[in-house]
């Protein structure tokens, strides 16, 4: 009995230590739990793991607390974190959603050369699309690509711009058609040379928005945009026409452009056939492979006038510009250069013999003269070039049969 009372007080002390203690240890655990603990606030959300990878490197760099949510999707820092956690990113090159412009160009690049700059250009160019990608409703995410070809007066073939790009959406349904069209109209309008039918969409998936190659994105638009392509082929094809029937041998191309509308469409007037009635502008380029004369530019600048049906009221312009000729507007034999204009008299001169200049006149004249001149002095010469005398033959002949004889007598008669 004595040996089984110590070891019950043991067990009863432990318990009432352990009694005594637990309301201590939960007091400190609720404590650190409400006062202590940090609060963990999402500080960037909608990552994809390349991007969560990155930024939790960045922080870790930085000895910035932060925790992951189950899915990977989204990054919490401490509530008091949460300021220093967002400026560690955003002076790295992880930061998600921002994309690099033309501040590019702040700094100063006075030791870079031409192709660097043009690198650089195509990314800044490539930049400030994203960004206004991104800034429209329902796009979470975008990647611009452009392939921009080097212009030079020395290729024979011309290659065409093009341009890809890859977006996100925040809702897992795709763009509708409409939409996508927009984008291409939006691309194609912020790089030179770039038709919109060159810029293909994709998204996250890989599927591809924008169709085949070979449709057409203005297939879809309002009908506003349609009357705008229907005039612009149709001023493109006048122009090209007034041009091959005024100036034949002319190498050239042309492209016109449709400017934003200033003033509402007006009505017109159905009699009016074969006239162009239009309230927006028009810019007309002329492209050649060589610079024109100041005549032969003011000559094709009135052509085109009257062709487009100029309107400086609408902001029509009319630009010319140098480079080389698409393939399609290369013609098979290269004529020679564009003769100057021919005044009326000048071509009844070239055509009638007898209008020529009187100093051609004179001039040949008397090159027939000095001919006849150096004609009658040969013949002159000639005559005063005598000839022997008969005697001095007959003499010549019998020394010469004198030495043919055997016996050296001269033997003539024979």
């Amino acid at each position: 009995m004595s040996d089984a009372q110590p070891g019950l007080v043991n067990r009863i002390s432990v318990r009432i230590i352990i009694l005594a203690f637990l309301p201590i240890f939960a007091a400190l655990a609720g404590g650190y739990y409400f006062f202590l603990r940090a609060d963990y606030v999402p500080v960037f959300t909608a990552l994809r793991a390349q991007q969560t990878a990155s930024i939790a490197k960045v922080l870790s760099s930085k000895s910035i607390a932060f925790r992951l949510v189950p899915d990977g999707s989204a990054i919490e820092v401490p509530s008091d974190k949460v300021g220093e956690a967002r400026l560690a990113i955003a002076g790295s090159d992880v930061s998600p959603g921002t994309t690099t412009g033309f501040e590019l160009f702040n700094k100063s690049d006075m030791g870079l050369t031409d192709f660097a700059q043009k690198i650089n250009y195509q990314r800044a160019l490539q930049g400030e699309l994203e960004r206004t990608i991104l800034s429209i409703d329902g796009i979470e995410t975008a990647r611009v690509h452009l392939a921009l070809p080097e212009k030079s007066l020395f290729r024979s073939v011309r290659s065409e711009a093009k341009a890809s790009v890859q977006i996100g959406t925040r809702s897992d349904t795709p763009l509708d058609p409409m939409r996508v069209a927009s984008l291409q109209h939006l691309v194609a309008s912020a790089v030179p040379d770039l038709e919109a039918g060159a810029v293909t969409v994709v998204d996250e998936s890989g599927s591809l928005l924008s169709g085949s190659a070979n449709d057409d994105p203005d297939a879809i638009a309002s009908p506003e945009t349609e009357e705008r392509r229907a005039v612009q082929h149709l001023l493109r094809a006048r122009l090209r026409g007034a041009l091959q029937t005024a100036i034949p041998e002319l190498r050239f191309d042309v492209k016109v452009l449709a400017l934003q509308s200033t003033s509402n469409p007006q009505p017109s007037d159905p009699a009016a056939q074969g006239e162009v009635k239009r309230t927006f502008g028009v810019r007309t380029t002329l492209l050649t492979p060589y610079p024109l004369e100041p005549d032969q530019q003011a000559r094709i600048e009135e052509i085109a006038r009257v062709a487009i049906g100029y309107k400086p009221s609408n902001g029509d312009l009319i630009a010319f510009e140098t480079g080389t000729l698409p393939t399609g507007a290369m013609p098979t034999a290269l004529p020679e250069p564009i003769a100057p204009p021919v005044k009326p008299g000048e071509a009844q001169a070239r055509a009638d013999p007898s209008a020529l200049s009187p100093l051609l006149l004179v001039g040949g004249a008397l090159i027939g003269l000095c001919g006849f001149v150096a004609y009658w002095i040969f013949l002159g010469t000639r005559r005063r070039t005598g000839t022997l005398p008969a005697s001095y033959h007959a003499d010549l002949a019998a020394r010469i049969r004198t030495a043919l004889s055997p016996n050296g007598e001269a033997r003539y008669g024979e």
